[in-house]
């Protein structure tokens, strides 16, 4: 559910993805947080239930998608990186649980992507990772400056080793968040390739 509240102040994190395509987002008035520098592991609980190791683990290029519910049921986790001999494989790992009460495996499957396809992923995903919030409508309160709050959701976050470095995003708050998108981006490739029973519904 998201709620629409006044909002009091907009906290900096730190060092966004800009770099990659040569822009630079701050946090300014209603806006966003986009990506931050570092491990995300403790962000996400499937990730800790099943002893995710750091994304720079997989490779010095990769992307980790994962869900955690917050009203419970099945999660995703997707994980590819590239590959030095050839076409890219993917993993993809099913949960089942409740944050509070612990994730259970439903299921692995894997298939390989091309290089376009990687090249296509990637890029996208970084692009994502530098968008800003979905800002609301102030008008739509009393005063001042406002912002989304969500009590649910998918608990969305997207993960992206890029050389040394290791950059995260997490929550999908308010309408056609960037991190909405990158789940549009994965469950049509998941589903494109090893059908829609895998990848859960929302």
């Amino acid at each position: 559910m998201i709620t629409l509240i006044p909002k009091v102040s907009c906290s900096m994190r730190k060092p966004l993805l800009g770099f990659l395509i040569g822009i630079s987002l701050a946090c300014s008035g209603a806006a966003a947080e986009p990506a931050v520098e570092g491990d995300a592991r403790d962000e996400n609980s499937v990730l800790r239930s099943m002893g995710a190791k750091p994304i720079a683990a997989l490779g010095t290029d990769a992307v980790r998608f994962s869900t955690e519910p917050q009203l419970g049921g099945k999660a995703i986790v997707v994980e590819t990186a590239r590959s030095s001999n050839g076409p890219h494989q993917v993993r993809v790992r099913r949960f089942n649980g409740h944050f509070r009460e612990g994730w259970s495996a439903d299921g692995e499957w894997n298939f390989r992507i091309s290089e376009q396809q990687y090249r296509a992923l990637t890029s996208r995903i970084d692009y994502l990772l530098t968008l800003p919030d979905p800002r609301p409508n102030c008008d739509e309160v009393a005063e001042g400056e406002c912002m989304y709050v969500c009590t649910d959701g998918p608990g969305i976050l997207v993960e992206r080793a890029i050389g040394i470095r290791s950059f995260w995003r997490r929550g999908s708050c308010g309408p056609r968040h960037p991190n909405d998108l990158a789940e549009e981006l994965i469950r049509h490739l998941v589903r494109r390739n090893l059908g829609r029973r895998v990848y859960p519904s929302s």
